[in-house]
């Protein structure tokens, strides 16, 4: 049994990059839903009717647009209306609140056949030999680690059922950009060796867990900020009926690329997303070279000299200089940074 499997699709009415159209009234909203068009329709063209959710449909957490509401609502309706039958979660951004059973945007959209997200820990029968281990968002690791220890018990009782975890949460040792995370999860604390699979979302990096070959964040859905710049994003394909078949599906959307030099623009699509990141001598050279359609903006780069108690540097994205932090000072409080800079960074979108 084939399922695809995606998360953190983040959808959002972005502003920046985005341009007014026909269809939902923002290109970069319109991407999105061409994305996972893209997925259902690779889907129906290649016989698989299951679909995994890992959380974060959407972006905003404690409110969502009604237009982006009714677009993704649109979109799932004709999975259903295709025969595809969606099991998901939601994610820390589709929750309204830390509590630790929140209510979420991903509710109403049970109403639809075949589509069903788990408010709580759940095991969900895909039939007699195969069932998904949902462990939504929780603020509260041992409520997480409640849902691991259930399907210890599960595979006790049922060792001949394969069971695939799907779950949204921070796993130590796995990568943010190119910072290696410290999180309230270990890779050990999760039972790898229980699953067939291990179907992650939280982290938008695309990447295994450290030590497996079967358990994976597969990363955002398409690319959302300068942060995802450098990795193909889409989803993935895993196989019950094989050992470990797990095999990435990258969907054509518009890409983050950073430019340094006049010379770099050889490369770049005019549908890519670009900074410029020049120094004011290079401005106008760089001008020239960049075409009417695309999409851009220029950042002034200046020289600093630095002197650092901490390894951090002029360029590092935000995420990264709390990541290093905390990770040198307080490892508990990388987590609440991440939220903070989060909120912030939605509040200027």
């Amino acid at each position: 049994m084939k399922f695809a499997c995606f998360a953190d699709t983040h959808a959002h009415l972005y502003k920046e990059f985005s341009t007014i159209t026909e269809v939902s009234g923002n290109s970069r909203l319109d991407q999105i839903i061409s994305a996972l068009d893209y997925m259902k329709t690779y889907c129906l063209e290649n016989d698989i009717k299951h679909i995994l959710f890992a959380g974060d449909m959407f972006h905003r957490r404690k409110e969502v647009n009604i237009k982006v509401f009714n677009a993704i609502y649109d979109v799932l309706s004709s999975f259903s209306k295709g025969g595809l039958e969606l099991i998901g979660i939601p994610g820390n951004h589709d929750q309204e609140s830390n509590e630790q059973f929140p209510e979420h945007s991903l509710y109403t959209f049970n109403r639809l056949d075949g589509i069903t997200f788990h408010s709580r820990n759940n095991f969900q029968h895909v039939n007699e030999n195969v069932c998904i281990c949902c462990l939504p968002y929780c603020k509260d690791p041992e409520y997480t680690l409640l849902g691991i220890q259930e399907a210890e018990q599960f595979k006790q009782a049922y060792p001949d059922v394969q069971l695939i975890l799907l779950a949204h949460l921070g796993v130590s040792g796995a990568m943010v950009n190119n910072m290696i995370m410290q999180d309230k999860f270990s890779v050990e604390s999760l039972s790898p060796e229980i699953f067939k699979y291990g179907i992650l979302g939280h982290y938008h990096r695309r990447q295994f867990l450290p030590g497996t070959n079967h358990m994976l964040y597969v990363g955002s859905t398409l690319q959302h900020s300068f942060n995802d710049e450098g990795e193909d994003k889409g989803f993935y394909v895993i196989d019950t009926n094989k050992r470990h078949h797990i095999e990435f599906i990258p969907i054509p959307s518009p890409k983050f690329v950073t430019v340094r030099n006049p010379e770099e623009m050889l490369n770049v699509d005019t549908k890519d997303f670009v900074r410029f990141l020049v120094t004011e001598d290079q401005v106008e050279e760089i001008q020239k070279t960049i075409p009417e359609d695309m999409q851009y903006r220029i950042e002034l780069q200046k020289s600093y000299e630095e002197t650092n108690r901490i390894d951090v540097k002029v360029g590092m994205g935000f995420d990264e200089v709390i990541v290093k932090y905390a990770g040198e000072l307080n490892v508990e409080a990388t987590e609440i940074g991440l939220e903070i800079l989060k909120e912030v960074s939605e509040a200027n979108v």
